[in-house]
Protein backbone atom coordinates (compact mmCIF):
# COMPACT_ATOMS: atom_id res chain seq x y z
CA UNK A 1 0.00 0.00 0.00
CA UNK A 2 1.27 3.48 -0.83
CA UNK A 3 2.05 6.19 1.71
CA UNK A 4 -1.16 8.00 0.78
CA UNK A 5 -3.23 4.85 1.10
CA UNK A 6 -1.76 4.11 4.52
CA UNK A 7 -2.35 7.66 5.74
CA UNK A 8 -5.96 7.62 4.60
CA UNK A 9 -6.62 4.21 6.14
CA UNK A 10 -5.00 5.23 9.43
CA UNK A 11 -7.08 8.42 9.53
CA UNK A 12 -10.28 6.56 8.77
CA UNK A 13 -9.47 3.86 11.34
CA UNK A 14 -8.90 6.58 13.92
CA UNK A 15 -12.20 8.18 12.86
CA UNK A 16 -10.79 11.69 12.53
CA UNK A 17 -11.09 14.26 9.76
CA UNK A 18 -8.31 15.92 7.77
CA UNK A 19 -8.53 19.11 9.82
CA UNK A 20 -7.97 17.21 13.06
CA UNK A 21 -4.89 15.46 11.68
CA UNK A 22 -3.55 18.70 10.21
CA UNK A 23 -4.01 20.58 13.47
CA UNK A 24 -2.31 17.82 15.46
CA UNK A 25 0.76 17.58 13.24
CA UNK A 26 1.07 21.26 12.35
CA UNK A 27 0.31 21.17 8.63
CA UNK A 28 -2.60 22.34 6.52
CA UNK A 29 -5.49 20.02 5.75
CA UNK A 30 -4.80 20.68 2.06
CA UNK A 31 -1.27 19.27 2.46
CA UNK A 32 -2.50 16.21 4.38
CA UNK A 33 -5.12 15.64 1.67
CA UNK A 34 -2.44 15.86 -1.04
CA UNK A 35 -0.34 13.29 0.83
CA UNK A 36 -3.31 10.95 1.10
CA UNK A 37 -4.13 11.31 -2.60
CA UNK A 38 -0.51 10.86 -3.68
CA UNK A 39 -0.28 14.37 -5.10
CA UNK A 40 2.60 15.25 -2.79
CA UNK A 41 4.85 12.23 -2.72
CA UNK A 42 8.08 13.52 -1.24
CA UNK A 43 7.34 14.49 2.37
CA UNK A 44 10.22 15.48 4.62
CA UNK A 45 11.64 13.24 7.31
CA UNK A 46 10.07 15.57 9.88
CA UNK A 47 6.64 15.21 8.27
CA UNK A 48 6.87 11.40 8.26
CA UNK A 49 7.99 11.37 11.89
CA UNK A 50 5.13 13.67 12.98
CA UNK A 51 2.54 11.59 11.16
CA UNK A 52 3.97 8.34 12.49
CA UNK A 53 3.85 9.69 16.03
CA UNK A 54 0.28 10.92 15.58
CA UNK A 55 -0.89 7.56 14.22
CA UNK A 56 1.28 5.57 16.64
CA UNK A 57 3.09 3.66 13.89
CA UNK A 58 6.74 3.52 12.94
CA UNK A 59 8.08 5.89 10.28
CA UNK A 60 9.30 2.77 8.47
CA UNK A 61 5.75 1.47 8.20
CA UNK A 62 4.67 4.67 6.45
CA UNK A 63 7.62 4.66 4.06
CA UNK A 64 7.43 1.07 2.87
CA UNK A 65 4.92 0.31 0.14
CA UNK A 66 5.21 -3.40 0.73
CA UNK A 67 6.48 -4.59 4.09
CA UNK A 68 7.43 -8.03 2.72
CA UNK A 69 10.92 -6.80 1.85
CA UNK A 70 11.50 -5.94 5.50
CA UNK A 71 10.69 -9.47 6.62
CA UNK A 72 13.25 -10.86 4.18
CA UNK A 73 16.10 -9.00 5.89
CA UNK A 74 18.30 -10.69 8.48
CA UNK A 75 17.00 -10.10 12.03
CA UNK A 76 19.80 -7.70 13.05
CA UNK A 77 19.29 -5.59 9.94
CA UNK A 78 15.50 -5.59 10.42
CA UNK A 79 15.96 -4.34 14.00
CA UNK A 80 18.30 -1.59 12.81
CA UNK A 81 15.85 -0.39 10.16
CA UNK A 82 13.02 -0.25 12.69
CA UNK A 83 15.03 1.66 15.32
CA UNK A 84 14.23 5.31 15.94
CA UNK A 85 16.61 7.61 14.11
CA UNK A 86 17.35 5.25 11.22
CA UNK A 87 14.50 6.39 9.01
CA UNK A 88 16.88 7.83 6.43
CA UNK A 89 18.40 4.43 5.74
CA UNK A 90 15.13 2.84 4.67
CA UNK A 91 15.33 4.41 1.20
CA UNK A 92 18.97 3.32 0.82
CA UNK A 93 18.08 -0.25 1.74
CA UNK A 94 15.02 -0.30 -0.53
CA UNK A 95 17.09 0.92 -3.48
CA UNK A 96 19.89 -1.55 -2.79
CA UNK A 97 17.34 -4.37 -2.52
CA UNK A 98 15.72 -3.27 -5.79
CA UNK A 99 19.15 -3.37 -7.44
CA UNK A 100 19.65 -6.98 -6.40
CA UNK A 101 21.72 -6.71 -3.25
CA UNK A 102 21.60 -9.86 -1.16
CA UNK A 103 20.46 -9.75 2.48
CA UNK A 104 24.07 -10.42 3.50
CA UNK A 105 25.34 -7.47 1.44
CA UNK A 106 22.67 -5.25 2.98
CA UNK A 107 23.72 -6.35 6.44
CA UNK A 108 27.34 -5.48 5.65
CA UNK A 109 26.21 -2.06 4.44
CA UNK A 110 24.37 -1.43 7.70
CA UNK A 111 27.43 -2.53 9.71
CA UNK A 112 29.46 0.12 7.92
CA UNK A 113 26.74 2.72 8.57
CA UNK A 114 26.70 1.80 12.28
CA UNK A 115 30.47 2.21 12.48
CA UNK A 116 30.28 5.64 10.86
CA UNK A 117 27.45 6.68 13.21
CA UNK A 118 29.47 5.57 16.23
CA UNK A 119 32.45 7.63 15.07
CA UNK A 120 30.39 10.83 14.86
Amino acid sequence: MSLGGKLKKLREDKKVNLESVARSVGYSSVYISKLERGLSNNPSKETIEKLAKYYEVSPGYLLTENDDWLEMLPPKLREFVKEEGNIGYIEVIKRAKKNGWSPRALEELINVVKQVKNEE
